[in-house]
């Protein structure tokens, strides 16, 4: 498992002589980094990749309730199959959260290809008003 090419250059150029693989922490971060970029992201954002990023909240699905939900699901899961190699098999479930009325929560569990096994990686994720996705884990 790796880090992206950028954050290799990156490590690289600031320590030359301390080339050693990333941590587990290192590479979950990049992941976590990764899909903040990918579900913050705009369909027809990219030129090359038409169908990179979620489409506008209000084009998703048609329905209200638990359907949209559903929906938003499955554009989640879709452009992190696509967008995201390094985690797979990934699951997208919405968290009910009594305490945190009105927000939509989810829980993205999936799994990383690390030192010839799968790691379980499980994230947190909430839609904000503002309407970015955060994301912890």
């Amino acid at each position: 498992m790796r880090l992206r090419l950028l954050e290799r250059m990156a490590l690289i150029e600031s320590d030359p002589d301390n080339v050693a693989a990333p941590s587990r922490r290192a590479i979950m971060d990049s992941v976590r980094d990764h899909l903040i970029e990918i579900l913050n992201s705009r369909r027809g954002c990219s030129e090359s990749a038409p169908d990179f990023g979620l489409p506008d909240f209000v084009l998703i699905g048609g329905g209200d309730g638990l359907d949209g939900v559903r929906d938003l699901e499955r554009e989640f899961a879709d452009l992190i199959a696509k967008y995201e190699p390094r985690l797979h098999d990934v699951e997208i479930r919405r968290v009910e959260d009594e305490t945190a009325s009105g927000r939509l929560k989810f829980a993205l569990v999936g799994k990383l290809g690390l030192n010839d096994g799968e790691d379980p990686a499980i994230f947190a994720t909430h839609v904000g008003g503002d309407g970015r996705i955060h994301i912890s884990g």
